[in-house]
């Protein structure tokens, strides 16, 4: 009788474990092509190349995520020269009327003057026909050239006197103007920007999969050598992301 047993449980062995066998197939299979797992959704990784830390990100997963990638727009702009100015007062405005000899140019009546001081390290010969004069919370004014100051601290420039802002006359005024020169960058696009600590960055892309985070200098125009690149120009925060969310799992490991 006990034997008996003992060859029914011997019998049923073999087809228990092809059984056992069978199910952990399945589950293989099932985790394998249907669960969600981390690796497909996020497999991005990052590394470090030519000193440089990157982050992997394939073509299909760019696509998946809406991220965008494309060359900055380059540009062409006058290299513009600040200083300052200050208003000058009727004594002065006289002064300089008399000895100009061409009291039409100083009349105090129709025009407001100023002089403004050479820029430090800017030739000034010949100085800008025109300047801009620029005033806190109020429309700029263009100002022209009236005469170089005989006191070589600086030209005088005038605009009329019915543009004048409600600006204090002690006050110092910005002044800006262009030199001649022109300046030939790229324009980085604000959605490229992403800020970390305080400072702004870009992804830039270093080659088919790999992207590196790039600090930058906002400015109308860039000539960042590393901003002839391609940058994400969308999706760059969820580049981010995921490089911390992987830097965290190489530092637990």
């Amino acid at each position: 009788m006990n034997l008996k047993i003992r060859n029914g449980i011997k019998e049923k062995r073999p087809a228990a474990l092809v059984g056992l066998l069978i199910s952990v197939f399945v589950f293989y299979f099932v985790v394998k092509h249907f669960w969600p797992q981390h690796e497909e959704e996020n497999p991005a990784r990052t590394a470090t190349q030519n000193g440089e830390r990157v982050i992997r990100l394939t073509k299909e997963e760019l696509a998946r995520n809406g991220i965008m990638i494309e060359a900055p727009k380059k540009i062409s702009r006058m290299n513009e020269v600040n200083t300052y100015g200050y208003w000058l007062d009727p004594e002065e405005i006289k002064f300089y009327a008399e000895e100009a000899k061409k009291p039409d140019l100083f009349d105090g009546e129709k025009y407001s003057f100023i002089q403004m001081q050479a820029p430090a390290g800017e030739r000034m010969d010949p100085p800008p026909e025109k300047v801009t004069v620029h005033f806190n919370k109020e429309a700029p004014i263009e100002a022209e050239l009236v005469v170089t100051s005989a006191t070589a601290s600086g030209t005088l420039y005038r605009f009329p006197k019915d543009l004048r802002r409600n600006v204090p006359t002690a006050d110092l005024l910005p002044i800006s103007f262009s030199n001649g020169e022109a300046k030939e960058g790229v324009a980085v696009p604000a959605s490229a920007v992403i800020w970390l600590e305080g400072s702004p960055w870009v992804y830039v892309q270093k080659d088919a999969e790999h992207f590196a985070r790039h600090a930058v200098t906002l400015a109308p125009i860039s000539e960042d050598p590393e901003l002839q690149n391609n940058i994400v120009v969308r999706g760059a925060q969820q580049i981010l992301s995921e490089e911390f969310i992987n830097e965290i799992g190489e530092d637990a490991e």
